[in-house]
């Protein structure tokens, strides 16, 4: 990612959670505040903001400098390190600080309307602003649903954010596993949405239900129901649809994975950009993913090393030393003159001139169900019956060693073209009693 992207990301850090706040605050006093309140108590609010009195201005902007401060303290060793030219590897407490972000400053975001609740009360009564019982109840949840509406919209609005951010800078990181982390489950996920859908319009209702109650003016209260109706409906809404995407955007993108891991892409893996439950599924689907692809590779590879069959045989345990009696047939073939020929040409030609001569032999003794054993030079050793039973196995060495004859001969034609050496074989094969099993010591088996 280049210094533009990481510049623009660290101004959008440091926006949204003043951003956020300072929207909520001026619709909360412009437009809610005369919706929940009574003319008298905003009156009274509007006397205590325009009074001279800077202990209360101090206290009230305070409140919001102070925990916003805090939040930035907190965030600027990612700041920092974001508008550098030149960033070296992240180390854990930017990665912990960037993981936390979301949590970090919406927490702040309410906690500054708590101090400006606490300051309002002391302030009022300095300044001999009296609030009855019921006024300041209805104050208090006035402040604790603007709290709650600033602490949900900074929470999501930086999660978004933030996860498009860890896709770029943490791509493959174990989330789950970056010390001093915030681990926002999902069962903490649904309750911020259990405070947004149910905890903060119920205080919107029980304020309108204590300000009809006190004013006794309850026919002036229906164009403020609506609009309090519909407010409930487009926030419930908007919410709704940032933490159903939540949900819904990782867990589709692992079933698409899932479904391509199925049909044999190994290379099938899920971006991780959480580190809660369905982050840790998803470290834990493309470590999975990645231990398949190397138990393929490791299977194909051992399956080039020995015969695919003895490799299946061996990876379903049959790893004990020994063995047991089989009936088997023994095939047994090398090139006459070989050592007069290897003498005669290049070793990289000699290697060449085997590898096709191995490669025609072995499918002639593969298509009889036949198992190469070993290559010995120019020679190879083919067994039929072992370590799978083989009914008939002597029928099937033989028509082998027709194949394996007929095959050389116009193998020999296509050397004698190209100038190399003519190809002659010697078959032998035998039928009888063996010991079929493992030879060698366990850490080392033939």
């Amino acid at each position: 990612m280049n210094r533009r992207k990481y510049i623009g990301f660290a101004i959008a850090y440091v926006l949204i959670p003043v951003g956020v706040n300072a929207i909520i605050a001026t619709l909360s006093y412009s437009i809610i505040a005369p919706l929940l309140l009574t003319s008298d108590e905003v009156q009274k609010l509007n006397t205590a903001m325009q009074s001279d009195d800077f202990a209360l201005h101090f206290f009230f902007y305070f409140s919001f400098i102070f925990p916003t401060s805090l939040g930035y303290i907190y965030n600027f060793p990612l700041i920092f390190y974001m508008i550098k030219k030149e960033r070296p590897p992240i180390s854990d407490k930017i990665k912990s600080i960037i993981i936390n972000l979301p949590i970090v400053n919406a927490t702040v975001s309410f906690a500054g309307w708590g101090l400006a609740l606490l300051g309002s009360f002391v302030n009022f009564k300095n300044n001999n602003i009296h609030f009855g019982t019921m006024s300041g109840i209805k104050y208090s949840l006035f402040n604790i649903l603007m709290a709650n509406l600033c602490f949900v919209f900074v929470y999501y609005i930086m999660d978004i954010l933030n996860k498009k951010f860890i896709r770029l800078t943490l791509e493959g990181e174990n989330l789950s596993e970056i010390p001093r982390t915030v681990k926002v489950s999902i069962r903490s996920r649904f309750v911020i949405f259990y405070i947004t859908v149910a905890v903060t319009p119920c205080i919107l209702l029980v304020d309108l239900v204590l300000s009809i109650l006190n004013d006794h003016q309850i026919n002036g209260y229906y164009p403020q129901t609506g609009f309090i109706f519909l407010g409930i409906i487009f926030i419930g809404t908007v919410l709704t649809f940032f933490i159903s995407n939540s949900f819904a955007y990782p867990i589709r993108e692992l079933e698409t994975a899932t479904s391509q891991l199925q049909l044999g892409n190994l290379e099938a893996k899920v971006s991780v950009d959480s580190n809660d439950e369905i982050g840790f599924l998803g470290e834990r689907f493309n470590e999975m993913s990645l231990s398949i692809k190397e138990k393929e590779f490791i299977k194909d590879t051992f399956g080039k090393v020995v015969d695919p069959t003895v490799r299946d045989y061996l990876l379903r345990g049959n790893l004990a030393l020994g063995g047991e009696t089989r009936d088997v047939s023994v095939l047994f073939v090398d090139i006459r003159g070989f050592t007069t020929i290897s003498e005669k040409i290049p070793p990289a030609d000699v290697v060449s001139w085997l590898n096709q001569y191995f490669e025609q032999m072995s499918i002639c003794i593969a298509e009889e169900k036949g198992l190469v054993n070993k290559f010995i030079g120019d020679a190879i050793l083919a067994v039929f019956g072992a370590p799978v039973p083989l009914e008939n196995h002597a029928e099937s060495a033989v028509r082998a060693g027709i194949k394996m004859r007929d095959s050389a001969k116009n193998l020999s034609k296509e050397f004698l073209q190209k100038g190399l050496p003519e190809l002659k074989i010697g078959i032998g094969i035998h039928s009888g009693k063996v010991l079929a099993g493992n030879i060698g010591s366990m850490t080392r088996l033939e």
